[in-house]
C-alpha cells in the first residue's frame, strides 16, 4: 500500500487471502478495514507543533519538505491532508512515487527536488530504520521524533538550523 501498488480498499481482501493461505485461519475483511480506518485516523492528524515549525522555518527562507509513507484510496487521493501540503516547498508521498522509506532512492528524490545536498538537510522521522539510510548514505542530519516528546526533537532541530523554534518551558513553537 505504501508504494501505491494497491489501494486501501483492495488491501483487506488480499490480506485475508494471504493470511488464510499462510496460517490456515480466516479473518474477516471488516477486521482489516477497521484497522486501516484507525490507522488513517491517526495518520491524518498531523502534529500542530511540527506544522508551526515548518511554517516558521519557511518564513525564514529555509526550504521545508514532507516525506511520507502513506496510502492511496480508490479515487487516487492519498491520506495527506491538503491543508498540510500548502505549508511545504515539496511534498513527496510514497504512494504517489512508488517508493517508500527507507529505500535510499526516495531520499535522492527529496534532495533533487529541494536542490540541496544531504549535508544541508535535516530529516526527522519517528522510525529509526527510516533515518539510517538518510544519515549513512546521504550524510543528512537525522532526528528521531518520539510522539511523547516532540518538543525535544524540535529543540534539536532548532540547534541544527540555528532558528529559535521553541519557547522554553511552554511547549509552544513561536518566532518570538
Amino acid at each position: 500500500m505504501e508504494r501505491g501498488e494497491i489501494t486501501t480498499a483492495d488491501y483487506p481482501e488480499l490480506f485475508v487471502e494471504e493470511y488464510k493461505e499462510q496460517w490456515g485461519v480466516t479473518i474477516g475483511p471488516e477486521v482489516i478495514m477497521g484497522l486501516i480506518d484507525r490507522l488513517k485516523e491517526l495518520m491524518t492528524k498531523p502534529r500542530q507543533e511540527v506544522l508551526d515549525a515548518a511554517k516558521l522555518l519557511s518564513s525564514r527562507g529555509i526550504k521545508v519538505a514532507v516525506l511520507t509513507n502513506n496510502y492511496k484510496e480508490k479515487d487516487g487521493l492519498t491520506w495527506l491532508p491538503p491543508e498540510v501540503t500548502k505549508i511545504f516547498d515539496e511534498v513527496i508521498e510514497s504512494a504517489k512515487l512508488g517508493i517508500s522509506k527507507p529505500d535510499p532512492s526516495i531520499f535522492k528524490v527529496v534532495l533533487k527536488r529541494l536542490k540541496v545536498e544531504g549535508e544541508e538537510t535535516v530529516f526527522l522521522d519517528d522510525i529509526g530504520s527510516n533515518l539510517k539510510p538518510a544519515a549513512a548514505i546521504f550524510n543528512m542530519h537525522t532526528i528521531k521524533v518520539e510522539d511523547a516528546n516532540i518538543m525535544a526533537a524540535l529543540k534539536e532541530l532548532e540547534e541544527i538550523v540555528d532558528v529559535k523554534l521553541v519557547i522554553p518551558g511552554t511547549g509552544v513553537v513561536s518566532d518570538k
